[in-house]
């Protein structure tokens, strides 16, 4: 129902000394939240993100782009994981490429009063607060971004919201090149 979209920038990497910023990351968010107009106690919150790599290098990359989507428990109010993925990135030299994350979902119920079972019901599910993405070449991180900054210390430590099921295979992300806007306005 109500969808709302942000940006933001990553810092800026350096492939050698010679080259400064040489990697560039900026991350937008589609975000979208909806409430089931008959209980309106459940909510369904979804994330997906939208990854931009420059190369302003005069060098072929061979690039990693690692993403976690990361939530608050209802039950416990600990940070969790919603979802993560990774996916390879090739990013021509001067030149951008474009990645977009697999769409996190997650329900949440508040605590409430079920009149006719005549009890209290616990919260369940998780609500999204935020995403982190990691660009690497080889095991060195090139440049990273997190939604707020505070979810730096809980990448890669946060545990899965619900466990996967055996014989499903997750959604794969894409990734595909595009030209940044500067190389669209000179043509």
């Amino acid at each position: 129902m109500l969808a709302l979209g942000a940006a933001a920038f990553g810092l800026c990497a350096s492939l050698n000394a010679e080259e400064p910023a040489a990697i560039l990351l900026r991350v937008e968010q589609a975000n979208k939240s909806d409430m089931n107009a008959k209980d309106r106690i459940s909510r369904t919150h979804s994330r997906k993100l939208h990854i931009f790599v420059t190369n302003n290098s005069s060098n072929l990359l061979d690039l990693k782009v690692k993403f976690e989507v990361f939530g608050r428990s209802m039950l416990t109010h600990e940070i969790v994981k919603i979802n993560e993925g990774e996916m390879p990135l090739q990013v021509k030299p001067h030149s951008a490429a474009y990645a977009d994350s697999i769409e996190a979902k997650s329900t949440s119920s508040e605590q409430h009063w079920d009149a006719k079972a005549k009890k209290m019901i616990e919260p369940s599910g998780a609500t999204i607060i935020g995403a982190g993405v990691q660009v690497l070449q080889g095991a060195q991180v090139l440049t990273e971004w997190y939604d707020p900054e505070s979810l730096k210390e809980k990448w890669g430590k946060a545990q899965p919201l619900v466990a996967a099921k055996p014989g499903t295979a997750p959604a794969k992300p894409t990734a595909t090149p595009v030209k940044p806007k500067s190389m669209l306005a000179r043509e």
